[in-house]
């Protein structure tokens, strides 16, 4: 990406309005808390992030959240990391290292905008801060279990001794598979990161 003016003018500007989100961001997920409710098996959780260009605007705004709300952000988007494909893996891998490194990979790459103009739009581009935060999950009612004698599905089952599987039943290879790709985009993002002046 081609800039007319030095990259500390032009990162001083990111960072300005990457504030200005995070303050917008702060308030919303101040509100809940972090204190449970008093009853017993609630939990904590994030909301769903189901856009990649969402996603993307929450790892730029989230560095400049407050230290005490910026660690449970930080650790919810990195779960994150592998939902989008192997190539947006990469990109968010390199942009959840450190706050310069995301700088300098959105000043010197064309992935994420081509041009500056672009950059500006993505992160100036109103985003509705209330659809991501914490909110406590109460336990449901317990389901009341029936009382039945003998079995409720009466179909055909193969004996034991005779049942062969089709595939791999276990699911190793495709657990090697997936280990595999995620190797490749750790790899690649390091590579990224020592590519990177």
């Amino acid at each position: 990406m081609k800039f007319h003016e030095s990259y500390e003018t032009i990162s001083a500007s990111i960072r300005k309005q990457l504030e200005i989100q995070a303050q917008q961001w702060t308030q919303v997920l101040r509100k809940p808390g972090f204190v449970p409710p008093e009853v017993p098996g609630t939990y904590l959780r994030f909301s769903r992030i189901r856009r990649w260009n969402e996603y993307l605007k929450l790892i730029m705004v989230h560095w400049h959240l407050p230290e005490d709300l910026w660690a449970p952000v930080h650790i919810e988007l990195e779960q994150y990391t592998h939902k989008f494909g192997t190539d947006k893996a990469i990109v968010a891998h390199t942009m959840l290292r450190s706050e310069p490194e995301m700088l300098l990979y959105l000043l010197e790459s064309s992935y994420v905008a081509r041009n500056p103009r672009e950059l500006f739009g993505k992160i100036r581009s109103t985003t509705n801060y209330n659809k991501y935060r914490f909110h406590w999950i109460l336990p449901r009612r317990p389901k009341r279990v029936s009382r039945k004698r003998g079995y409720e599905d009466h179909g055909f089952r193969r004996p034991d001794h005779t049942w062969v599987p089709d595939s791999d039943w276990s699911l190793t290879e495709e657990q090697n598979r997936i280990e595999e790709i995620r190797d490749l985009i750790i790899d690649l993002s390091d590579l990224i990161r020592g590519g990177l002046p």
